[in-house]
């Protein structure tokens, strides 16, 4: 699936998702590990079509990382 395609846009007319707790604490310490990178949580749809949480970072063009325990975010820094 392209970035592109991927990222959900919000209907003006409904209300912004508020952030989970988990999900602003990660991008905080990822903002302290790497000050120079920048990464932002972003909504995207699922596999099943909900829509889903992951994070861009601005250094890897066209990656999104899945967010959760074991997902693609943890094997970045392996």
């Amino acid at each position: 699936m392209a970035l592109s395609s991927a990222i959900v846009s919000i209907d003006p007319s409904q209300s912004i998702p508020t952030v989970p707790l988990w999900l602003s604490t990660a991008i905080r310490n990822l903002k302290v590990d790497y000050p120079d990178d920048n990464c932002e949580e972003v909504i995207c749809k699922g596999d099943t079509g909900a829509s889903e949480w992951r994070i861009k970072c601005s250094d890897c063009p066209g990656k999104i990382y899945v967010t959760g325990p074991g997902e693609t975010l943890g094997m970045k820094f392996i």
